[in-house]
């Protein structure tokens, strides 16, 4: 949030070697508040998300390969089917299960691979909530300007 406004951070800076420790520390304290109360409402929406999806797979039993996939999806919004046995720290059959139950409620959307081998699955709901957090951050002042989507990131990266 200091970099999308450059000059108001460079005026925090100078005066800041100048000895005026207020101007400085009253932008960054703005900031920081900012930034805090923008990432509790990503978590408070990322909660209320999961809750839905819980809600679309049945309520699925709290140490099922489902509910651990559900726990975990936010933070690894795109998946293989060994990522996700890892995970779920289950069988193969037990993670495929939960895979397709997640896949058919709508929660998981599988895509096709870009080589023969595996198959994997993104939260598209979490990348566009992300997609969005970190716009509003990056441009506080400015909602309207036209947006490009991120770029989708690849399921092998870490």
């Amino acid at each position: 949030m200091l970099a999308t406004n450059a000059a108001r951070y460079v005026r925090g800076l100078t005066s800041f070697r100048a000895g005026n420790l207020d101007d400085w520390l009253t932008l960054f304290s703005r900031t920081v508040v900012s930034a805090s109360s923008r990432s509790e409402q990503l978590a408070r929406d990322l909660a209320e998300m999961q809750g839905r999806w819980r809600s679309a797979a049945g309520n699925p039993r709290r140490d099922s390969a489902a509910e651990k996939l559900i726990q975990m999806l936010p933070a690894r919004p795109i998946v293989d089917a060994k990522a996700a046995q890892v995970i779920t720290g289950g069988s193969d059959e037990a993670t495929r299960k939960a895979l397709n139950l997640l896949e058919s409620t709508g929660v998981l959307t599988r895509v096709e691979p870009a080589r023969r081998h595996g198959r994997w699955w993104e939260v598209s709901e979490v990348l566009g909530l992300l997609d969005d957090f970190e716009w509003d951050l990056a441009t506080p002042t400015q909602p309207d300007l036209p947006r490009r989507p991120a770029p989708r990131p690849s399921p092998l990266e870490p």
